[in-house]
């Protein structure tokens, strides 16, 4: 079934109609929403708003199929991402006791970490390298750089 018999049915009241055609779009109008919005649970709340709007809409009969309905849907969830982002950025959440540092903090311990993770995942490859050497290209490597012996002291 085509968006316009979804929408006709459900302007009438079928609930299922309605699901089916809000289905269809959810991916889309979720994306949307979060290009806006940048986080998963903020998009969740705004994607229910906007699934309310557009029920509402349905339910006084003021849809026009002038368009489609998906480019009119996401127009719909994308003004409540961008007056959300607004809203924030008027009115940013931050408590009498934070400060910039505080919050610098986590931003350096997640840069670590991230740094962290790259460099284990790095020694494994090299360690998984090493083991695919010959044994005696493998035992001069490892006794070089790893237990700091010249070439002249790497004994025959």
């Amino acid at each position: 079934m085509d968006d316009s018999a979804l929408i006709v049915r459900a302007q009438a009241g079928d609930q299922i109609a309605f699901e089916r055609l809000i289905k269809r779009h959810r991916a889309k109008m979720m994306s949307t929403i979060l290009q806006v919005v940048k986080d998963r649970e903020m998009a969740e709340d705004l994607y229910q708003d906007a699934l309310l709007k557009i029920y509402q809409v349905f339910q006084r009969a003021e849809y026009d199929e002038k368009g489609k309905f998906l480019p009119w849907a996401l127009r719909v969830a994308r003004n409540l991402a961008i007056d959300q982002f607004r809203r924030e950025k008027r009115n940013p959440q931050v408590n009498a006791g934070d400060n910039i540092a505080f919050l610098d903090h986590f931003y350096h311990t997640d840069h670590n970490q991230e740094k962290k993770m790259v460099a284990d995942e790095n020694r494994k490859m090299m360690r998984d390298l090493i083991r695919q050497l010959p044994d005696k290209q493998r035992e001069v490597l490892i006794m070089r750089h790893y237990n700091q012996l010249s070439f002249k002291e790497i004994p025959n």
